[in-house]
């Protein structure tokens, strides 16, 4: 057939669909994975940021109650386990959360991106979650060590402040 075509007089050439396609969809990933490393990348500066932001926040609000637990003959570590109890539960609640709302908005996307001929994989990655699991621990522990050095520069005095 394409020498059929290729024989009528202005007729250039013939393509095929199927390697046009594939280099179309090797383009179209290779764009998807830069755009998704810059996202994660950006989110994960904005999530440090935010979460610094807010355990700093949180210690000060709390500054007067670990003051007068410390006067009460609470040591420094008694004092931090309190903020570290509220700091895990705060975490396990925000986790699930921002789980059950970001694999819906990621099956939002995936729909929205998906055109004609290309199809992306819509099943849940336990991997993946299990991962952005412990690096959202990691970082909140690292955060916390960080906001929980303030409690030892506590004095009386700061009461009334």
């Amino acid at each position: 057939m394409n020498t059929k075509l290729q024989s009528i007089d202005g007729f250039l050439k013939t393509e095929d669909y199927k390697e046009a396609s594939i280099k179309s969809l090797n383009d179209t990933s290779g764009s998807f994975i830069l755009l998704s490393f810059l996202f994660l990348v950006m989110s994960l500066l904005m999530a440090i940021l935010v979460i610094l932001n807010l355990l700093i926040t949180f210690v000060q609000t709390k500054k007067k109650e670990l003051i007068v637990l410390q006067i009460n003959g609470y040591s420094l570590n008694q004092s931090k386990r309190y903020i570290y109890t509220d700091t895990i539960a705060l975490t396990i609640i925000g986790t699930i959360f921002g789980l059950i709302v970001g694999t819906l908005l990621g099956f939002v996307c995936i729909r929205a991106i998906c055109s004609g001929g290309i199809i992306f994989p819509t099943k849940i990655s336990w991997l993946a979650i299990g991962i952005s699991v412990l690096i959202t621990f990691a970082m909140v522990l690292v955060m916390s060590l960080f906001a929980l050095s303030k409690i030892k520069k506590f004095k009386l005095v700061d009461l009334n402040n």
